[in-house]
C-alpha cells in the first residue's frame, strides 16, 4: 500500500509541475480607469474629431486629456489619442447640461467581487426647444493594470465606446451604450498566466417606452436590446460601470496527461501483481 501511494505521489508531483507553478497567479491588482470623448455629431447632423479643425457643433469641450496605451480592442497596438474629459452644451449659460467622465483607480481581486470602472456625471438642465445638442459620439478608455499594489509598471488596455444621446419631449434624456462596451470581455496574457476582464455586469438594458423610443429613432430592430441609463430634466446622475478580473484555467497538455495515464497505469500493474501474488 506505501508504494502504490508513493507512485501516486509521484505523479501527481511530475503532473503539477508540467503545468506550472501555483505562484504564477497574479491574485491581487491594481487598475486605474479614465476617458476621453474624441467625437461627436449633434443633432443638425455636425460632426467634428476632437483636435481636427475648427469645433462647430456649439457642444463645447474642456479638459484635454492625452491617452496612452498598449493594447487596443485587445490586439497590440502602443499609441494614445487626445479628447476632452468634459462636453457641455445647451443656451442656457447658467444652468448648462454637460457630460464628463472620471477616473476610478483601485484595486481588485482575481476572481473577486465586481470594482468601479467607467463613472459617467451627466447633469440634465431645462433648455429651449431650440437648442444644440449632441446626437452621437465615442469615447475611448484605457484600463492600466498592475500587478500587486501600487499602479506600477501596468500594461494599458483601451477599447472605443460609441454612445447616443436622446433627449425626449418627455423630459427624460436617454445615454444609449453599443459595442463594444456593453458585453465586452478581454482575455489577456501576464506572465505565465492567461487572464480575462469584462464589463458585462455593468450596463442595464432598458424596457418599456424608454427602448421602444430609442429603438425607433436609432432604426434599430423591434427585438435588439437597448442597454444605457435615464436622466429626467433638472437632475443629474452619476453612473459607475463595474468590472471583474478572473484567470483562464488551462487545459492540461498532452505531456501532462500522458504522464498522469502512464502513472495510472502503473498502480494498476501493480495492483494485478498484488492480487496474484
Amino acid at each position: 500500500m506505501k508504494r502504490i501511494l508513493a507512485t501516486l505521489g509521484m505523479v501527481l508531483l511530475l503532473a503539477f509541475g508540467a503545468t506550472g507553478a501555483r505562484a504564477d497567479v497574479i491574485d491581487l491588482w491594481s487598475y486605474e480607469i479614465k476617458g476621453v470623448f474624441t467625437s461627436w455629431t449633434n443633432d443638425k447632423h455636425v460632426s467634428w474629431d476632437y483636435g481636427v479643425g475648427a469645433n462647430t457643433t456649439d457642444i463645447n469641450a474642456s479638459g484635454e486629456a492625452t491617452l496612452q496605451y498598449d493594447y487596443f480592442k485587445g490586439v497590440p497596438a502602443p499609441g494614445s489619442k487626445t479628447g476632452a474629459t468634459k462636453l457641455t452644451w445647451g443656451d442656457n449659460p447658467t444652468q448648462p447640461n454637460y457630460a464628463e467622465l472620471g477616473v476610478n483607480t483601485g484595486t481588485v481581486q482575481t476572481g473577486g467581487a465586481l470594482v468601479p470602472g467607467l463613472t459617467l456625471m451627466h447633469v440634465n438642465m431645462p433648455q429651449s426647444p431650440a437648442a444644440t445638442i449632441p446626437l452621437s459620439g465615442s469615447a475611448l478608455l484605457t484600463m492600466a493594470l498592475a500587478a500587486g499594489p501600487g499602479l506600477v509598471n501596468p500594461v494599458i488596455f483601451a477599447t472605443q465606446m460609441d454612445f447616443y444621446y436622446i433627449n425626449s419631449p418627455s423630459k427624460w434624456d436617454l445615454f444609449v451604450v453599443e459595442d463594444p462596451l456593453v458585453l465586452s470581455t478581454e482575455t489577456f496574457p501576464f506572465g505565465s498566466e492567461t487572464y480575462q476582464f469584462s464589463f458585462a455586469n455593468s450596463f442595464a438594458q432598458l424596457y418599456g417606452e424608454y427602448a421602444t423610443e430609442a429603438r425607433s429613432l436609432l432604426g434599430w430592430a423591434d427585438d435588439k436590446p437597448v442597454y444605457g441609463w435615464i436622466t429626467t430634466a433638472g437632475n443629474g446622475v452619476h453612473f459607475d460601470s463595474y468590472f471583474t478580473i478572473t484567470r483562464t484555467v488551462p487545459v492540461p497538455e498532452p505531456a501532462t496527461m500522458m504522464l498522469v495515464g502512464i502513472g495510472l497505469a502503473g498502480l494498476g500493474a501493480m495492483a494485478r501483481k498484488r492480487r496474484q501474488a
